[in-house]
């Protein structure tokens, strides 16, 4: 029996709507489907690592446990002693990862926060004062540090009358950057245009110090503007942000500087310097030159230097001035690495000493990183 043309047509568009609805449903559950994995996915790793963050916190308990136990003596912090000499590992419960960890003394470098205050340093006790609009293009005030040698610091400035005196921390970091610059080949770099800037970044107003500083004048008018910090810095990789830090320039001083809490901390440890950090040495005083440093730290005691053994590494009638090197330490930084079911984690903890004795010592912990920088 022949069937009308019009219900076989009506036949034929019921089975393309039957098909497409089952298209869609298709593709619907595939995206569910693919949307549950993730889901599931993503939130197994952020267990992880929220499981992972709060061991790395106890490893960072741990880690500051082991430090205060490790001074033979809090007067003297050098290289021999136990948080310097055992990194300590151990294998989370279960047997589905590890603990590592191992502590650095963080005063083995310049702290470019110092750059922040005008030192007074008229001695080992000298003081130090906020910058002021009056400090600008090299200081034409009263209070400025003189150089290595006794002689003033002579920085660039707009007096007509004259280059004027600066302040001595900034001396001492124009003087890291040079040894630095000798190593590397970077032409059209010098150490006045990368100190200025950094002032500036730090620094709280806007006027630029001197015909090398850099302010948001500058900083606004880039491609992608941003502003000048105008604060101390959290991390040193905020140079890369600084006019005149290339990431050539970034990677050859990276390791000669940090980033501390405090603008009066600007003194090297010289019992916790690794041998090619000699030049931190030669940039407290240019009576210190490459051979001196070198010897200093090889020739340092197990036990580490004290004021009488460091002056007896001098030469005679020596007029260099160390009251910015010490022989202690109250920063450190703790590195805590754990690995967990196949995924690696990693934190540096930045922490202060507190309490002298060794039964009272305890860490304050002041910033924490997270991941390699």
């Amino acid at each position: 029996m022949m069937r009308p043309l019009t219900y076989r047509k009506q036949r034929g568009v019921t089975l393309l709507v039957v098909l497409v609805v089952v298209a869609l449903v298709t593709l619907i559950s595939a995206q569910l489907i693919e949307r549950g994995v993730f889901s599931e996915r993503r939130t197994t790793l952020m267990l992880g690592r929220d499981q992972a963050f709060q061991i790395a916190l106890g490893g960072e308990e741990l880690a500051s446990n082991w430090l205060a136990l490790g001074f033979d003596s809090p007067d003297v912090v050098h290289l021999n002693q136990k948080w310097a000499t055992t990194a300590f590992e151990f294998p989370i419960e279960g047997g589905s990862g590890m603990i590592k960890g191992s502590v650095r003394d963080a005063q083995t470098c310049f702290n470019l926060n110092a750059l922040g205050r005008v030192q007074n340093d008229d001695g080992p006790g000298g003081g130090d004062e906020p910058r002021s609009e009056g400090d600008r293009d090299g200081g034409r005030d009263q209070g400025r540090d003189e150089g290595r040698d006794g002689s003033p610091s002579v920085g660039p400035s707009n007096d007509p009358n004259g280059p004027q005196r600066r302040p001595r921390i900034q001396v001492i970091y124009s003087n890291l950057v040079n040894e630095v610059l000798k190593q590397v080949d970077l032409p059209g770099v010098t150490p006045e245009s990368l100190v200025a800037p950094v002032v500036d970044w730090i620094d709280e107003d806007d006027l630029p110090t001197g015909i090398d500083g850099a302010e948001d004048l500058l900083y606004t008018g880039y491609d992608v503007p941003y502003r000048a910090a105008n604060s101390l810095m959290a991390s040193k990789s905020e140079l890369r942000m600084v006019k005149g830090y290339s990431a050539k320039v970034y990677e050859a001083i990276k390791d000669y500087v940090c980033v501390l809490p405090r603008t009066d901390i600007d003194s090297i440890n010289v019992n916790t310097l690794l041998p090619e950090q000699a030049l931190l040495l030669t940039a407290m005083d240019e009576k210190i030159d490459a051979s001196l440093a070198q010897s200093i730290i090889d020739n340092r005691p197990e036990e580490g230097y004290d004021a009488t053994s460091f002056k007896a590494q001098l030469p005679n009638n020596s007029q260099i001035n160390t009251d910015k090197i010490i022989f202690t330490s109250n920063y450190f930084v703790i590195r805590i690495q754990v690995s967990l079911n196949g995924a690696t984690f990693i934190m540096r903890s930045l922490v202060e000493r507190t309490g002298g004795q060794r039964d009272q010592m305890k860490f304050r912990v002041v910033t924490r990183y997270f991941g390699e920088f």
